[in-house]
């Protein structure tokens, strides 16, 4: 399975949003990474692990390899750091950006993929992608998430975040102005085997939330798991 680093069991998510109250320019294009990998089985898969995208746009639709994209925040970090996995565990990939200098805005992915036709078979909400800053992608410590699509997208009004529950209850908490909004996760509707994510958490956008420090909490058989963290960092 791809990698990050920053490894944290039992939770597997992506981020899907529609981007409300902020206009996007044309996308310029991040070249990747020589030593990218991706790796796809018909092999009996074995479940994923850890937090596995944040993404925009329309969940209903067929993935176009072509049109992977990031929306940049706010960020000294040098490096973009892209893992990719389908929600059958079939799928991986692990890809690495220069993001140094780069202004906040919506970016093309340069995506060389050899699996073109299967990934098409897939929808958005099915193919995850993780979109993390960092000083290098081996590093423990990530510094932001950013927000990924698979089409165009002009405005951000909402984020659904995908869960890995690993059979926990599961909910998102966002400090806000007026306390902490409490986003319940819901089982993921789709027909394809739930093996690396199973749960969906929607997010209406306001202004005063403070999406740096939003975590996930689960709790399982009656405990609290330890909370997992989501910063993300929007244009």
């Amino acid at each position: 399975m791809a990698r990050l680093g920053f490894r944290i069991s039992c939770v597997a998510i992506t981020v899907l949003a529609l981007l409300s109250g902020r206009a996007f320019a044309n996308d310029q294009e991040l070249a990747v990474s020589p030593d990218w990998q991706e790796n796809f089985t018909e092999d009996v898969p074995v479940s994923g692990g850890v937090r596995v995208g944040i993404m925009s746009g329309a969940t209903d639709v067929l993935v176009d390899p072509s049109g992977l994209r990031v929306f940049l925040g706010a960020s000294d970090s040098p490096r973009l750091c892209v893992d990719i996995l389908s929600v059958d565990g079939r799928y991986s990939a692990h890809l690495e950006y220069d993001v140094a200098g780069r202004a906040p805005g919506p970016y093309l992915l340069q995506f060389p993929t050899r699996r073109a036709d299967s990934l098409g078979d897939y929808r958005a909400d099915s193919l995850a992608v993780l979109a993390a800053y960092g000083e290098n992608c081996g590093a423990e410590r990530v510094r932001g998430l950013a927000v990924v699509a698979w089409q165009a997208v002009e405005r951000l009004q909402q984020l659904t975040v995908f869960v890995g529950t690993g059979g926990a209850r599961a909910q998102l908490l966002i400090p806000s102005s007026g306390g902490v909004l409490k986003v319940p996760c819901t089982d993921l509707d789709t027909a394809a085997p739930r093996v690396s994510y199973d749960a969906a958490c929607t997010i209406q956008l306001t202004d005063d939330l403070r999406l740096r420090e939003t975590v996930i909490r689960r709790r399982h058989f009656g405990s609290t798991l330890k909370d997992v963290p989501l910063p993300l960092v929007l244009p």
